[in-house]
């Protein structure tokens, strides 16, 4: 049974090693910690008896969920753990009162694309040159939460 719950200091570690694993310019440990204390951050894990799974970490800036970061451990891909932090996200989106939810991501990755585009994402974008190590560009993706912004 998988558990999707706001991250705690416990969970920092945990979650350094997933997005060290999956990245190539992870976010600090300093950063997740950072992260679990910030009112404006929405931090969660998803969680079995195995411990974290995944997570995500986005900011709501302005009536705006950003999503920084999500990653799910590699050996864990392919179970539905990307979609439950992704309807989480979404549910608390619409309880921030959220207008939209944005996210960058790079252009080659196919499954993280077709995981957004599941959930209701589209595409509005492009950033050149967004990421490093490699240099790639970036896609731009919204989830529009109120139809007047449509």
């Amino acid at each position: 049974m998988i558990c999707v719950m706001p991250a705690t200091q416990a969970d920092v570690d945990f979650c350094a090693e997933i997005e060290n694993a999956s990245f190539s310019e992870p976010w600090s440990v300093y950063s997740f910690s950072k992260a679990v204390d910030d009112a404006d951050t929405l931090f969660y894990v998803a969680k079995n008896e195995n411990g974290v799974l995944g997570y995500f970490v986005a900011g709501n800036i302005c009536n705006e969920i950003n999503l920084y970061t999500i990653a799910v451990r590699d050996d864990c891909r392919g179970y539905g753990i990307g979609h439950a932090l992704l309807k989480t996200l979404k549910q608390q989106a619409v309880l921030s009162d959220a207008l939209a939810v944005f996210l960058e991501v790079r252009e080659s990755n196919q499954a993280a694309i077709a995981l957004y585009k599941n959930n209701g994402f589209i595409e509005i974008g492009k950033r050149k040159a967004f990421y490093k190590k490699p240099t790639e560009d970036a896609l731009l993706f919204a989830l529009y939460l109120k139809e007047e912004i449509i």
